[in-house]
């Protein structure tokens, strides 16, 4: 998992959350932004479900501030 995911298993921090909002409001992917953050796609989705409140039925949802 670490090879293919090298952020796998690290705790998120502040300048990682801001990015991944970033990305999403550019309308990025899951899939591209899991490539960009070395983080798996289940975790962008929790983090995204868990610590902003965004729910996604597929890659992409409204934009967030």
């Amino acid at each position: 998992t670490r090879k293919d995911y090298p952020n796998a298993w690290t705790r998120w921090d502040e300048s990682q959350d801001k990015e991944l909002l970033t990305f999403y409001n550019e309308g990025k992917s899951i899939e591209e932004i899991t490539k960009i953050m070395g983080r798996n796609s289940n975790s962008i989705r929790m983090r995204l479900e868990n610590k902003h409140r965004i729910f996604t039925e597929d890659s992409k949802n409204e934009k967030v501030d």
